[in-house]
């Protein structure tokens, strides 16, 4: 079973690790284990959450870790993710077991796909792709 370590713990951040509990695997292929940020107290004032586990810049993934990023930014994103792959970090895909995805699918490591999205036949969903609920993609 493998720890996820979510990559950003703001408000985005905050609604991947609520949403992570619902998707497909959960408690079978993961659980969640906390977050990593570069931001002073990043959970500020809120509480019940995962803990605060380290920092992006210098956080060192274990071999039972997984990882998804919670950055809405692009570039952000872009930028954290290839931070932890170069350090050997492992992405996994966190998808609500209420999306729908059909026959010749593929979806790529560090995506998030949230409830009530639609994946057509044959599509591709590329690496660190995030779908918003209601989300369909075809062909």
């Amino acid at each position: 079973m493998k720890n996820l370590i979510i990559i950003g713990a703001g408000g985005y951040g905050r609604e991947v690790s609520e949403f992570a509990k619902g998707a497909r695997g959960y408690g079978e292929e993961f659980v969640v284990k906390g977050f990593i940020d570069d931001t002073e107290d990043p959970l500020g004032r809120f509480s019940g959450y995962p803990p605060v586990v380290g920092r992006i810049a210098d956080y060192m993934p274990r071999p039972d870790d997984a990882f998804v990023c919670a950055i809405g930014d692009i570039v952000g994103r872009k930028k954290c993710t290839e931070m932890i792959e170069e350090r050997g970090g492992e992405f996994i895909s966190l998808i609500s077991i209420y999306a729908t995805y059909r026959r010749g699918v593929s979806v790529g490591k560090g995506c998030v796909i949230q409830h009530f999205c639609n994946v057509s036949c044959d599509c591709t969903v590329e690496d660190h792709v995030h779908m918003q609920g209601g989300d369909i993609i075809g062909r």
